[in-house]
């Protein structure tokens, strides 16, 4: 029987916004130079820890199915996004362009002794978990966008913080330009599995405990994580352009929740994506609302789905001298996969905009 999963996300003030699992709940903002202060993980961040730990989870799960002798399994993610011109048809909307992520990237880590029919089967589990066929595949979102009046007393509009200046005044990109917003050049987010049921996730200063199923109460499951990812997305993109272009916002929170497929190697293939915005909005600040929860980063990036290329690193014991192999040539350069350097300066999902000549 199918579990229904529920994130819901809320944002707090600037870049700072609370997501909420089942058992457990989860700071997600920005470092300091994007108007947040630095006290969780980004929204992009939270997707490429729900691949990275989806992808570790796997592999131990295959290994003890298997009775295999491993030590060490492991993964890193990272990813790179782009800027996209709008296409005639969206030339309507109030956004300079589209960001979505053009590529993920992941190392998958092996350690122990294995034949190569053995290592080939538990690389094949890694790559194709739950979470990478799903961001592979693509899903689709029903969105749905709630409006409801300020009660007396509400706090401060959002749409009134200081918040990030750095965006002010974007300048559009013509329909079908493409220019690279954030680079991958190290991997952000390392996985290990601590054994089946349990794996631990580091990004830059923090680690975090990511649980196989609700039940088990190890924290988050790799699943939230990735409805977390697109919610914060969706919830920060609200506030934030509500922001830019002065739409006094009193509260923005985002829910998603889909049916969690019994097979954890089955990708999600369908969310429920529900905004909800309180305020005094006119018609066209409604209209403007309405079309950032729907054009976030990650919600065009899961939509259309993404190419996963992987690396593999492997140490076989007893035979240290074994080239490593399983997998294709990647058509790009992947990641250097330099340790500890994570993603530090929040570009993971927020685009990285060179500075106007004055």
């Amino acid at each position: 029987m199918s579990q229904l999963i529920d994130v819901k996300c809320t944002h707090i003030e600037n870049e700072l916004m609370r997501v909420r699992f089942a058992n457990t709940q989860i700071i997600s903002d920005h470092p300091a130079q994007w108007g947040g202060s630095d006290s969780g993980p980004a929204p992009g961040e939270l997707v490429i820890m729900a691949l990275a730990a989806a992808t570790a989870l796997a592999g131990r799960r295959y290994a003890n199915c298997s009775g295999l002798v491993v030590g060490h399994i492991g993964a890193r993610a990272s990813m790179t996004s782009l800027q996209e011109g709008m296409p005639d048809s969206l030339r309507h909307l109030p956004l300079p362009f589209l960001t979505y992520v053009d590529r993920f990237w992941r190392l998958l880590e092996i350690e122990g002794n294995l034949t190569s029919d053995e290592r080939n089967g538990l690389v094949e589990a890694m790559a194709d978990n739950g979470i990478a066929r799903t961001i592979r595949d693509g899903i689709k979102i029903d969105e749905a966008v709630v409006f409801s009046r300020p009660s007396p007393g509400s706090r401060r509009p959002a749409g009134n913080d200081p918040g990030n200046q750095l965006l002010k005044g974007r300048a559009s990109l013509a329909a079908g330009e493409i220019r690279v917003a954030s680079q991958g050049n190290n991997w952000q987010v390392g996985a290990a599995a601590l054994d089946e049921h349990t794996c631990l996730v580091k990004m830059t200063g923090a680690l975090h405990v990511v649980g196989d199923s609700i039940a088990s109460l190890r924290g988050a499951i790799p699943e939230e994580m990735l409805l977390g990812g697109l919610a914060s997305c969706t919830c920060i993109y609200i506030a934030r352009n509500a922001q830019f272009h002065d739409i006094a916002v009193d509260a923005v929170s985002v829910r998603v929740r889909t049916q969690l497929p019994v097979d954890p190697s089955q990708p999600i293939t369908q969310v429920e994506k529900i905004a909800e915005i309180t305020g005094e909005f006119t018609e066209e600040e409604a209209a403007k609302l309405t079309a950032f929860a729907q054009y976030c980063a990650f919600g065009v990036t899961l939509g259309r789905g993404t190419a996963i290329e992987d690396s593999l690193a492997f140490d076989e014991t007893n035979h240290p001298t074994v080239a490593p192999t399983g997998l294709a040539s990647l058509d790009r350069s992947p990641p250097t996969p330099n340790d500890p350097a994570y993603c530090t300066d929040g570009s993971c999902c927020v685009p990285v905009f060179e500075k106007q000549a004055s």
